[in-house]
C-alpha cells in the first residue's frame, strides 16, 4: 500500500507514537528523522504475525 498524502502519513505516525508502538529519533549528522518499533511495537507485530500464521494454517487444514 502506498500513501501519497504526506499529511496522512504524519497523522498515522503520530497515532502509532501515541500508542507507544513506534519512536522517532533525529540524526544530527545525517539530518534525517528515523522511525523504529518500540518493545511494545515489536511484541504487537510479532503477535500479529503469529495470529496470521495460525489463521493461515487453520484455513489450509479445512480444505
Amino acid at each position: 500500500m502506498y500513501f501519497n498524502d504526506s499529511q496522512q502519513i504524519k497523522v498515522i505516525l503520530s497515532q502509532l507514537r501515541a500508542l507507544g508502538l513506534i519512536y522517532s529519533s533525529w540524526s544530527e549528522n545525517a539530518g534525517k528523522l528515523y522511525w523504529g518499533l518500540t518493545i511494545k511495537g515489536r511484541r504487537y507485530r510479532d503477535e500479529m504475525i503469529v495470529v496470521k500464521e495460525n489463521m493461515m494454517s487453520v484455513d489450509n487444514t479445512e480444505e
